[in-house]
């Protein structure tokens, strides 16, 4: 009996060894784990920022596009009313002397 008590022994240390080896492993691992989530984090927050101001750029792209339409839009109409006034300007005495020339008959 007294010479199975070192072998005894000798199992119950490696025993231990290897439990806490396997408790280190685990925190190591948990270790990383955490790492790894927050890594995956900061790179979320980067794309989540790369993106807004993506989306902000299309934006302000977006409101001078539709400053240019407002511009070309009122460009055009100007236009069309000057075009107008030319010609209302231009037959005004003929369409004056047409229907004095009507009423006179």
């Amino acid at each position: 009996m007294a010479s199975q008590t070192p072998g005894i022994q000798l199992l119950l240390a490696a025993e231990q060894r290897t439990a806490h080896r396997i408790a280190e492993a685990k925190k190591k691992r948990i270790k990383r784990l955490k790492q790894a989530k927050e890594e995956a984090l900061e790179e979320i927050e980067m794309y989540r920022q790369e993106r807004e101001k993506k989306l902000e750029e299309l934006e302000e792209e977006l409101d001078k596009l539709r400053e240019q339409d407002a511009e070309k839009i009122e460009m055009k109409t100007k236009f069309r009313i000057d075009k107008m006034k030319n010609s209302v300007d231009k037959n005004k005495q003929v369409v004056i002397d047409k229907i004095l020339e009507l009423i006179c008959e």
